[in-house]
C-alpha cells in the first residue's frame, strides 16, 4: 500500500483529527510515503475511490447491552451481536446510517470496492448487494481466535504455555497484549484457509508455514484431546461436523441461541461468556 491516498472520514470532527494525527506518526513511522488528509463530508472522500471501507456504528457498547438487557427480560440470553433478537436492532441501527453511504458510493464511485467491517456483518453485506452493484467483501479479525485455540493445541510445538482462559472467555479487552502475543506465535507456525459468515467460520485448511504440511488431520485430534473445558463447544462442534470452527465458544453460541440458555443449563455447560459491557 506504499504510496496510497487514504481520505478519512467522521463526522466527530474532534475525534477525527486525533485519528489522522495518528496516521500520519504511522506514515513517518513506516515510510509508507502515503497521501493522508480528512474530511467530515465523504461526498468529497468518495469521488475516484478505488476502495471503500465502511466501520460504522451507534453508540455501539451502550447500545449492545440494551439489546441483550431486553432479550433477558423475555428469557432469551444472547451474545446479540450478529445472532438472534439483538442482532435484529443491531442490524437496524446501523442501515440507518450506512444506506445513505451506500447510495452515495453508488453515485460517486461505482466500480469501487467496499470492504465492510461493519457488525451484523452478514446482515450488513445482504444490503450492501441489495442496494449497489460494487464488489464488496465483509472483513473481521475473528479469525485470529481459531490461531489461539491451534495455539492450544500445539502449545507444546509452539514452546508456549497458555492459561486456561482463551481468547473469547471475557478477559480479551483487559489483556490485547498477552493474547496478540499468542496469536502471533501461532501465526508464525501455521496458515488457516477459513470460510464462512461472520462469527460462523470454519478452518477449510490448515498448513505448517514452516514445512508446507497439511496438518488439519493432526489439528483435529488434538482440539479433540484438549481438556474438556477449554472451549467445550468448539470442541463438540468439531466432533459432531468433523471441522473445526475458528472464532471461539461465545460467538459460536450467536448462531446456537440454546447453547447460551440459562433456563436449560446449557448457559453453564458451555460456560459461554458474553462481551464484557
Amino acid at each position: 500500500m506504499k504510496g496510497t491516498e487514504i481520505i478519512l472520514v467522521d463526522i466527530n470532527e474532534e475525534g477525527l483529527k486525533k485519528i489522522e494525527k495518528l496516521a500520519h506518526i504511522l506514515n513517518e513511522k513506516f515510510d509508507s510515503k502515503m497521501k493522508i488528509s480528512s474530511t467530515t463530508d465523504r461526498k468529497k472522500a468518495l469521488p475516484g475511490a478505488d476502495f471503500v471501507i465502511i466501520s460504522v456504528t451507534i453508540d455501539r457498547e451502550d447500545t449492545w447491552k440494551k439489546d441483550m438487557e431486553i432479550a433477558l427480560k423475555y428469557g432469551i440470553s444472547h451474545y446479540a451481536e450478529n445472532g438472534g433478537p439483538g442482532a435484529f436492532a443491531h442490524t437496524a441501527r446501523n442501515l440507518n446510517i450506512i444506506i445513505p453511504i451506500l447510495e452515495d458510493i453508488k453515485v460517486l464511485c461505482p466500480e469501487a470496492v467496499i470492504l465492510n467491517f461493519t457488525n451484523p456483518m452478514q446482515r450488513i453485506c445482504t444490503a450492501i448487494r441489495e442496494v449497489t452493484d460494487n464488489r464488496f467483501i465483509g472483513i473481521c479479525h475473528q479469525l485470529n481466535a481459531g490461531y489461539v485455540i491451534l495455539a492450544k493445541a500445539f502449545e507444546d510445538e509452539l514452546g508456549i504455555d497458555i492459561e486456561k482462559n482463551s481468547w473469547t472467555e471475557g478477559e480479551f479487552k483487559d489483556r490485547v497484549e498477552y493474547h496478540f502475543g499468542i496469536v502471533s506465535a501461532s501465526q508464525a507456525r501455521f496458515d488457516i484457509k477459513a470460510a464462512g459468515i461472520n462469527h460462523f467460520t470454519w478452518a477449510m485448511d490448515i498448513r505448517d508455514r514452516t514445512t508446507g504440511e497439511d496438518v488439519y488431520s493432526k489439528a483435529l485430534d488434538r482440539i479433540l484431546s484438549l481438556p474438556p473445558d477449554y472451549e467445550p463447544l468448539t470442541q463438540k462442534m468439531t466432533r459432531i461436523f468433523g471441522c473445526i470452527p475458528v472464532v471461539g465458544d461465545s460467538h459460536l453460541s450467536e448462531y446456537m441461541p440454546y447453547t447460551s440458555s440459562k433456563a436449560d443449563n446449557t448457559y453453564n455447560e458451555f460456560n459461554i461468556h458474553t462481551y464484557d459491557i
